[in-house]
């Protein structure tokens, strides 16, 4: 795991795409390459309880609260990156 608390760098792009990747790979049955365009819903079936269970992951390693209301909007891996790195500011 990255532990972004204990550098002073703002979180990288990269950092986060490749955590969120890592974690959904876990989920990945059909093994598709994962890259910033996959469609975490509709490319790899991730029902609700997995998507909780990345947030919980990614709200714990970069320290952040990710609002259910904004989860609503992302359907990319880019976006949730996005989301991460807007909420880290």
């Amino acid at each position: 795991m990255v532990d972004a608390q204990a550098t002073s760098q703002p979180l990288s792009y990269d950092t986060i795409v490749s955590l969120i990747c890592a974690e959904l790979d876990k989920e990945n049955t059909d093994k598709i390459t994962l890259s910033e365009n996959t469609d975490i819903t509709s490319d790899l079936n991730v029902d609700s309880v997995a998507i909780m269970d990345l947030m919980f992951v990614l709200e714990e390693e970069f320290d952040v609260s990710v609002p259910i209301n904004d989860l609503a909007d992302v359907r990319t891996i880019k976006e949730l990156a996005n989301l991460i790195i807007k909420l880290s500011r």
